[in-house]
C-alpha cells in the first residue's frame, strides 16, 4: 500500500470517527430521560394571560411538527402545555430549539399556583434548560410573536443525565473550536492566496458561529434579542455561501470560463439581495406579506448556491481528483440541513432530523488540508524544476569542458611539439611559445577544476591516496606557476625540510591545492616574495603559503 493511499484511509477514519462522535451529542440523554407530548395554542390577540390561559386548556391542539413548528410573525402568541410525570426526583426539562431566543415559561404547581422558571444560564447548547420542582405538575411556555425559531421537542432528563449531557457537550464544543483553530493554523502556513483568504473567513465566521449557537456569548456577558440574534446568523450563513461559492469555483478552474463566472458573480449579487431585503424586511412590516419569515431569504441564498456547488464539484470530479473528499464532504454535510428542513414541516419523519451544527467544523479542515496539500506539490514541482534545471547546468559543464578540452588538447600539443625543435627560433618567439603552453594548461586546469567542483557537490569526487614524498609533489606543480611567477619578477622561497616522511595523499588533489595557493598569493603581490614553509606537526604536515603584500595562507 503507497503512503499516499494509507494517509489518506488514516485520514478518512479520523474524519468518521470524528463525525459520529461529533453527532453522539445529539443522542444522549436517551437514557434516564422522558420525551414529553405537548399541546399547543395559537394566540393571535396577544393579550391573555397565565391564568387566563390554563382556563381554556381544552382548546389546546396535540404538538406534531407537521402541524405547527417554525415560528412566525402571522402565528402571534403560541402557548405551550407539558404535562409532568409525578416523581419525587428533581428533573430538569430541556426545551430543544434552534435560533429561539424569547420567550417565558412558568411551573404549575399541584394547587395550581404558578411560577415564573429562569432559564438555566448555561452554555454550550442550543437548547433551554429548567430545573424542576417535584411538586410541579405540568408546564406552560409562552412564545411571543418573533422570526425564525424552530421547536423540536421536549425532553424530561434526572440530573445526572442531564449533567453528563452538559459535560459531552463542553468537550464537543472545544474539539469543535480545536478543529476550527487547527484548520486557522494549517491555512495560515499556506503561501498566500485569493483561496486563503476566503478559507480565512470561513474559519473565523465558523468560530463566530460556535458563540453564537452554543449560547458562548453569555461567558462574555452579551445577551441578543431573537431579531438581533437572526440578523447575526443571517449575515453568517450569507458570508458562508460566499465564501464557500468562491473557493469551490476557485479549485475547480470554473472561474476561468466566462460564462459561470458570471454566474458566480449572479449568485453573489443574489445572496447580498436576500441578505439585505431579510434586514428590511424586519423593519419593515410591509414585505412580510411576501414571506412569513426573513430568514427564509437567506436559506434561500445558500440553498442555491449549494446546488451549483454541488454541481460544479460534479463536473469536475475526474478532473480535480484532490478535491475527492472534501466533495463528498459538503454535498452529505450540507445536505443534512435540508433534510432537517423537511422533517420540520413534516415532509419527512423526525429520523431524519439529522442536521448538528458541529458538523461544520469539518469541511474547513478538509479545505485547510487541500490548500496545504497543493502547497506542497508546488513545492515539491518547483524543486523537480529546479533539480531538473541543475542537471542541465551539471550536463552543459560536463559537455562544455569535454568539448573545451579537445582542441585545447591541440593547441598545446602543437606548441609543445614546435617547442621541442626550437633550435634556430628566435628567442622572443620561444618565449611567448611556452607563454600559449602554460596559459593552456593553465586553462585545462581551469576546466578540471570546474569538473571536480560538479562531482564534489554531488559526492562523486574520487580520492586515490597514497604515500608519496612532499618534495616531489611540489616540483611537480613548480613549473605550473614559474611563468606567472617570473611575469611579476617575484621570487619564490620554500623551506622544506629534507628528512619529511611520506605523507598519505592524493598527489593530484595537492598539486592543485598548492597551484591555488600559489596563483592566490601572485595575485596579490606586486613586489617581494613568496615563501611556502613546510613543517611536521604530530601526525600532520602544515603548509604555509605566505607573501609580502596580504600576509599568509596557511593549509594543513
Amino acid at each position: 500500500m503507497s503512503l499516499g493511499l494509507f494517509r489518506t484511509l488514516h485520514f478518512s477514519l479520523f474524519l468518521v470517527l470524528s463525525g459520529l462522535f461529533l453527532g453522539s451529542c445529539q443522542n444522549l440523554g436517551e437514557q434516564d430521560s422522558t420525551t414529553l407530548s405537548a399541546k399547543y395554542y395559537l394566540e393571535r390577540e396577544q393579550l391573555s394571560q397565565p391564568q387566563e390561559i390554563l382556563q381554556q386548556l381544552d382548546s389546546f391542539d396535540d404538538w406534531t411538527r407537521k402541524d405547527f413548528n417554525k415560528m412566525a410573525q402571522k402565528h402571534g402568541n403560541v402557548w405551550f402545555h407539558l404535562d409532568l410525570p409525578t416523581t419525587e426526583i428533581p428533573r430538569v426539562l430541556e426545551f430543544q430549539t434552534l435560533n429561539l431566543i424569547e420567550f417565558q415559561a412558568f411551573l404549575i404547581k399541584e394547587d395550581g399556583e404558578l411560577r415564573a422558571l429562569t432559564p438555566s444560564k448555561m452554555p454550550f447548547s442550543q437548547n433551554y434548560s429548567f430545573q424542576l420542582e417535584s411538586s410541579g405538575r405540568s408546564v406552560l411556555i409562552l412564545l411571543k410573536q418573533q422570526w425564525g425559531g424552530i421547536i423540536r421537542g421536549f425532553e424530561l432528563l434526572s440530573l445526572q443525565a442531564y449533567e453528563d449531557q452538559q459535560l459531552l457537550r463542553v468537550l464537543v464544543t472545544g474539539m469543535v473550536i480545536g478543529l476550527f483553530l487547527l484548520s486557522f493554523l494549517l491555512t495560515a502556513l499556506v503561501g498566500w492566496s485569493q483561496n486563503q483568504l476566503w478559507l480565512l473567513v470561513i474559519i473565523v465566521n465558523g468560530l463566530f458561529g460556535v458563540l453564537l449557537e452554543k449560547k458562548l456569548y453569555l461567558l462574555l456577558g452579551f445577551s441578543f434579542t431573537s431579531e438581533v440574534y437572526l440578523k447575526l446568523f443571517a449575515a453568517q450563513l450569507a458570508i458562508n455561501s460566499i465564501a464557500y461559492l468562491r473557493i469551490i469555483v476557485g479549485e475547480t478552474g470554473f472561474k476561468h470560463i466566462k460564462f459561470q463566472n458570471y454566474l458566480q458573480h449572479s449568485l453573489t449579487a443574489l445572496v447580498v439581495f436576500f441578505l439585505t431585503t431579510g434586514f428590511l424586511a424586519f423593519e419593515q412590516k410591509t414585505l412580510l406579506k411576501l414571506f412569513s419569515n426573513p430568514f427564509q431569504l437567506n436559506v434561500l441564498g445558500f440553498i442555491l448556491v449549494y446546488f451549483y456547488c454541488v454541481m460544479v464539484l460534479v463536473i469536475s470530479w475526474k478532473k480535480r481528483p484532490h478535491l475527492h473528499e472534501f466533495a463528498i464532504l459538503f454535498i452529505v454535510i450540507y445536505s443534512l440541513p435540508l433534510l432537517t428542513n423537511l422533517t420540520v414541516e413534516g415532509t419527512l419523519p423526525q429520523i431524519f432530523d439529522l442536521w448538528n451544527a458541529d458538523y461544520r467544523a469539518v469541511i474547513p479542515l478538509i479545505l485547510s488540508i487541500i490548500l496545504y496539500k497543493d502547497r506542497e506539490l508546488r513545492l515539491r514541482r518547483l524543486t523537480s524544476q529546479l533539480e531538473i534545471q541543475n542537471r542541465n547546468k551539471d550536463l552543459f559543464l560536463a559537455r562544455t569542458s569535454h568539448e573545451l578540452r579537445t582542441p585545447l588538447a591541440g593547441m598545446i600539443g602543437l606548441c609543445e611539439s614546435i617547442l621541442e625543435r626550437k633550435e634556430g627560433l628566435a628567442g622572443a618567439f620561444v618565449r611567448k611559445l611556452e607563454i600559449a603552453v602554460n596559459s593552456g594548461r593553465r586553462m585545462n586546469q581551469l576546466i578540471g577544476d570546474i569538473t571536480d567542483f560538479t562531482n564534489m557537490r554531488d559526492g562523486k569526487l574520487k580520492l586515490e591516496r597514497h604515500p608519496a614524498n612532499f618534495a616531489q609533489i611540489f616540483q611537480t606543480m613548480l613549473p605550473l606557476v614559474a611563468p606567472s611567477i617570473e611575469r611579476k619578477t617575484l621570487s619564490l622561497k620554500t623551506k622544506i625540510p629534507e628528512n619529511l616522511p611520506k605523507v598519505d595523499v592524493d598527489e593530484n588533489r595537492i598539486q592543485q591545492v598548492l597551484f591555488n595557493l600559489i596563483n592566490n598569493a601572485v595575485k596579490y603581490t606586486q613586489s617581494g616574495e613568496i615563501l611556502l614553509e613546510a613543517r611536521l606537526l604530530g601526525s600532520s604536515l602544515q603548509v604555509e603559503v605566505q607573501d609580502t603584500e596580504w600576509g599568509f595562507l596557511k593549509t594543513n
